[in-house]
């Protein structure tokens, strides 16, 4: 089998970081409208953490949430491309290997999600059948290192909630 970053999709954070950590993100950042919900599951029990930050409704400085909202990224769908905030009607987007800064203000968000990376909580997965729900809208997620780990395994289920049941 082919290391992950090898095998990875171009802008998948696989990709750019192979099994080192992962910063924090949503999934699905590629997509127009990225997923609302995200279950991730392992099949054995790992030492690989996620890391799960939850994006506050208050104590976000006025200059960071100006940055949030009208910071632009150019976001990388494969053969497209579209411009982005990183916040955007009540919900986060933010994926470092798809998403690049397009202004200043994207940059001091990129800065802005890296410094939150500290105060993520760390998820551990020590069980089998474990199912871990992420509020794709509101909360980033992080790969702890996984270079101890290659064969680890993933799942992943994305899910579109309609605008009327949100």
């Amino acid at each position: 089998t082919l290391p992950q970053s090898q095998a990875a999709p171009k802008h998948a954070l696989s990709a750019k970081y192979g099994d080192g950590a992962q910063p924090l993100h949503t999934d699905g950042s590629h997509h127009k409208e990225p997923p609302d919900i995200v279950l991730l599951s392992v099949e054995v029990p790992s030492k690989v953490p996620t890391m799960l930050w939850q994006f506050p409704d208050f104590g976000i400085p006025a200059e960071t949430w100006h940055d949030l909202r009208h910071g632009l990224f150019t976001v990388r769908t494969g053969g497209s491309a579209f411009l982005t905030p990183a916040f955007n009607r009540g919900r986060v987007r933010f994926d470092p290997g798809c998403m690049t800064p397009a202004d200043s203000r994207a940059v001091r968000v990129i800065d802005f999600f890296s410094r939150m990376q500290s105060e993520a909580f760390r998820h551990e997965w020590t069980a089998s059948g474990l199912i871990l729900a992420i509020d794709n809208r509101k909360v980033l997620h992080a790969r702890g290192p996984a270079e101890e780990e290659p064969e680890r395994t993933m799942h992943r289920i994305a899910i579109r909630v309609p605008e009327e049941n949100i």
